[in-house]
């Protein structure tokens, strides 16, 4: 590729982040008069702590949007299973709305299109983009995976084996995270030797580790595509005495994750907004409802960028500053 045409696209992707920056800003609006009740169900893909952020941020919403909401979170993180029968319930119910973050983009579009002849389901997090959602709230998950490459790169100044673990290979945000670090990954100086799915099953983090290191004692970073990684990974690396030996770099904020980054045992985390995605989510769900889709920022059917940012030592400090500075004007309302 040319010079001239890396130019090209750089811009084009400062744009794309620009304008999702924008439309994410332009989400912070009241509504003019009184809403209608709706009756909204807000699935989310798991019960860990990145999701429960995901449930308070719509919860808020459904007190500020006068909305009565039923919170789902599946026992097991990366619950495909549970999330399945949990859309085939719904078929049966009289909602008004449905957000959900998919856990198989693909297998699910059939069950979400049916909901859809009822009700405005939207998606966050994880997109399901040929089916008939009406919204999908969430970051760029192919600019996720680049920004994954190029800690990569901050974390190994001079190059090293590098493991990516993954839940799956059916989630959107999974496929578009791995493509984005994958068309990053071209200089030899930095070797990825293995993508690693572990369908959020703890012990497989854990066996495809210890094979890993087996295979290849020289892995210097591990990359952590989900939000339970970086708790345990930590952990796993403790345990075995290698935590001093290889950076890692994962995703979300959990108060783990964030003790990590503070003891410098974590490189660094690529955070979202999952309150925000939790929070837009059931606030579209009301203004849908209430034939007010012309006040969203695109009106009719898009897609909302949230993005995100790379949480290091050096802005940890800021960055939980203003989660809770969030926390506490979410308490007084």
């Amino acid at each position: 590729m040319t010079a001239k045409r890396i130019g090209i696209w750089a811009l084009v992707a400062v744009v794309a982040v620009a304008v999702g920056w924008y439309r994410s800003s332009s989400m912070n609006l009241e509504p003019e008069g009184t809403l209608r009740r709706t009756s909204a169900i807000f699935v989310t893909g798991g019960s860990g702590d990145y999701w429960k952020m995901t449930a308070e941020g719509a919860r808020a919403a459904a007190k500020q949007f006068n909305t009565d909401l039923e919170v789902v979170l599946p026992d097991q993180n990366e619950g495909l299973k549970q999330q399945m029968q949990i859309l085939m319930r719904l078929q049966g119910e009289s909602k008004d709305g449905c957000a959900i973050s998919p856990l198989d983009a693909e297998g699910q579009t059939f069950l979400i299109n049916q909901l859809a002849e009822t009700m405005d389901v939207v998606t966050f997090d994880s997109d399901a983009p040929l089916s008939q959602r009406r919204y999908y709230i969430g970051s760029s998950n192919y600019l996720a995976g680049q920004m994954c490459y190029e800690l990569v790169t901050e974390a190994l100044p001079d190059g090293g084996n590098v493991l990516v673990m993954l839940s799956n290979l059916t989630k959107n945000n999974m496929v578009e995270r791995k493509a984005g670090y994958e068309e990053s990954d071209v200089d030899a100086k930095w070797n990825t030797v293995d993508y690693l799915v572990d369908e959020g099953d703890q012990a497989q983090v854990r066996e495809n580790i210890e094979a890993a290191f087996q295979e290849n004692v020289q892995i210097s970073c591990i990359v952590g595509m989900n939000g339970y990684h970086g708790p345990l990974l930590r952990q796993i690396l403790a345990e075995s005495g290698r935590l001093d030996d290889v950076r890692l770099i994962v995703f979300d904020e959990s108060a783990d994750t964030l003790a990590g980054i503070e003891a410098g045992e974590i490189f660094a985390t690529i955070s979202q907004d999952p309150y925000k995605y939790g929070f837009d989510a059931v606030r579209m769900l009301a203004f849908l409802h209430n034939g007010r889709a012309s006040e969203l920022p695109i009106p009719g059917r898009g897609q909302i960028n949230v993005r995100c940012e790379a949480i290091r030592q050096d802005n940890l400090a800021e960055f939980k500053a203003r989660h809770k500075e969030r926390q506490a004007t979410s308490a007084v309302d």
